[in-house]
Formats: C-alpha cells, structure tokens, sequence
C-alpha cells in the first residue's frame, strides 16, 4: 500500500510509540514536538519492589539527658550538698557513725562518683558522724563543766537559777543529756547552775549610836546588785517518737529547737521515722538547744537483674522499695530485644529504701520481614492480544 507523502511522519510516530510500549523501554530519541502525546498512555511498571522500612527507621523517642555524679568524696557535707544541686541530681544523706574521719565528711556516694545517671535522679550520700558520750559534770564549777564538754566536742548551754547559799555559787546541778548519754559531735548539752552570790561582810560595831534623822531617805529603783537576774524562759521538747522525721523537724523548729538526725538501719519500722530523742519529750531546755533524733531508714540489697526482661525488673525494683530508671539502646537482634545488659548500682550493694536503679536494655527489633517477588508485566496488561 501506498502511503500519501503527508501522513508518513504522523505514521512513524505512531509506529515508535507502539514499539516502546510493547518493549516496555522508552525510546532513545525524543517524539517530535509537534505530535500530541497519546491519551491512553499506560503508566510504565515498576520492576523492584516496594521498599518496606527498616526497624531503625521508627521515630526515636525524645532525647534524654545524662550527668555525671561529680567526685564529692571527703568533702563536708554542705559543699557535696552544693556541688550535687549545681549537677541538676537530688539527694539523700545517710549517717554512718565513724570515728576514724571527721564528723560532717562524705564517706560514700552511691551511685559512685563517674557514673552517668538521669538528669534529676536521686543519690545517695554517706555522712560520717562522730558519737560522743556525755561526760558527768555534776557539782563542777559552771567554767570547768564548759571547758570539759567543749574538749568532749560538746556545745554547752548555761542556765543561772537564784540563789542565796554562798557555798554553791555558780555550780552546776543538772545536765541535760544526762552523762552517759550518746550524741552526735557537736550536740548542745543543757548545764543548770547556781548564780554568785556575794559573801556578806559583817560591819564593824560602833559603840555611839547614831542621831535619828526624821527625814526619810529617797527612794532608789534600782534592784540591788546582788540580786540574781531571772532565770531565761525554757522550752519543753516536744513528743515526737514515731513521727516522720519531716514532721518531727517542723515541731522542732516551731518550738525553737534546733536537731541533728542520726540514722539507724531499722527494717521493722517505716523508713524516716523517729524512733528515739535525746534529751528526751518533756524536758525542759533552753531556746536553740540542739536535740538528736534517731530516724530507722531501711536498706535494700540490690539484685542482679541482667538479663531480666525491663518488665520483670521494673516490678521486682518496685516490691523491694526502690526505684527502676531505664535507658534503652538501639538494637538490631531479637533474640535480646527488651533485656538488660547493664545496670547501676550493681548487684550486691546497699540502698536505701527508695533509691533509684539504672537500667539499661536492648530496644525491641523487629523480626526480619521476606521481600516480595517482583512481578513482571504481561503483554496483556498493555492491550496486546496473539
């Protein structure tokens, strides 16, 4: 068949349209321009599968920041306590009586110092504290019963009552704590003594008497130099045996007392709660006296979890009173997904009751998915028929 000159362009550009479609290949060369694209066109298949994601590609949880526990070993208390608060941690103070370091110093850290831990976590401090028992200082001059408490690490409180007998001036005759008693360095010890008073010097006799003058002396307001002044009002230290030891500070300091707390390993009472005061509730003291509280605090031995589920380990924590901190890491394996593989403290070591535990674990991965078979176009899905 004879082909008019006119058509064949538009035939040629049909022809190549058809052979690239059936080949499923774009040409090589560009159509021309001037000949409109056809609207049937189908869209060209793809032969690689569909790309699924990989489990590393799920949305990382927000970002959580770790800090350091800063080195406060062998530092006064106040200052670790300084140095921890600038770090962003909490903390809790456990004395520990030793008589070998000077009382106030830190003797332990746990978490140990170096340890990477959740910014706002809660460590625990070990303050040493240094037991003095009350010397017997009964009958002494006010001035050698000072001197022999304060060489005991004692802080003493002096309290003058009236008195008229020369023979007791400025003797003590009650202490509080009693002797014997065990405070913590530092402690305040209450000393009641007899105020001076002044020996009287007989007049010497005079035989002339003296003329009676009628005009009465003036009357003078001012109290005799020998009369003692009055006694400083006292405090009565409150009953605070059982309380916690928050609310027993509150009363403490509502009454104008001051309190040092020595803590007791105690697992049969409530954690933080007072079981003992010295000097005892009732007694009668001077304002500021420093009184000693002995709180219970439980400890806890920490198991080793490593290899346990975070699940399993989270809830055993939470029985023994202590509190699970987890950190997951990225993790392409299964066969370890959700299980610990580090923890902090280790295994073995004592907490107190309500200390925090790090636990780090293996994220969940996602099991290894088949890949789909490409599926090839047939010459059907284009129209084309034997």
């Amino acid at each position: 068949m004879v082909v008019p000159h006119r058509l064949a362009p538009a035939l040629g550009v049909v022809t190549m349209v058809l052979l690239a479609s059936c080949s499923g290949s774009a040409p090589n060369r560009a159509a021309p321009t001037s000949a409109a694209a056809p609207t049937s066109a189908l869209p060209s298949p793809s032969l690689s599968p569909s790309a699924s994601p990989s489990p590393s590609a799920r949305p990382s949880p927000s970002a959580v920041a770790f800090v350091a526990i800063p080195g406060v070993l062998k530092e006064p208390l106040p200052t670790a306590e300084r140095t921890l608060t600038r770090a962003g941690l909490h903390y809790k103070v456990v004395t520990v009586a030793r008589a070998d370091v000077p009382d106030g110093q830190v003797v332990g850290v746990v978490p140990e110092p170096g340890r990477k831990v959740r910014d706002g976590s809660t460590v625990t401090v070990q303050e040493a504290i240094t037991i003095v028992s009350v010397p017997d200082v009964s009958g002494m001059p006010v001035t050698e019963a000072d001197s022999t408490l304060r060489k005991a690490g004692l802080i003493p409180v002096d309290l003058a009552v009236p008195n008229t007998d020369p023979t007791r001036s400025e003797r003590v005759y009650a202490q509080q704590p009693a002797r014997g008693d065990d405070v913590r360095h530092g402690a305040h010890v209450t000393l009641r003594y007899y105020a001076k008073t002044d020996t009287p010097t007989p007049s010497p006799s005079d035989p002339t008497p003296s003329p009676w003058d009628p005009t009465p002396s003036p009357w003078d307001p001012t109290p005799s130099p020998s009369v003692p002044p009055p006694a400083p009002a006292l405090v009565e230290i409150p009953a605070v045996v059982g309380e916690s030891e928050v609310d027993a500070a509150d009363e403490l300091e509502t009454a104008g007392l001051q309190f040092e707390s020595i803590t007791v390993d105690q697992p049969t009472a409530p954690d933080g709660t007072v079981l003992a005061v010295l000097p005892s509730a009732g007694t009668d003291v001077a304002p500021g006296t420093s009184v000693t509280l002995r709180v219970a605090i439980t400890t806890v031995v920490v198991p080793d979890l490593t290899g346990t589920p975070i699940a399993a380990a989270e809830a055993r924590l939470a029985a023994l009173g202590l509190v699970p901190q987890g950190e997951a890491t990225d993790n392409s394996d299964p066969t370890r997904s959700q299980q610990i593989y580090a923890q902090e403290p280790a295994a073995g070591q004592q907490m107190r009751h309500g200390g925090h535990v790090l636990l780090r674990y293996y994220r969940s991965a996602a099991s290894p998915s088949t890949a789909p078979t490409p599926t090839l176009p047939s010459a059907s899905d284009y129209g084309v028929t034997d």
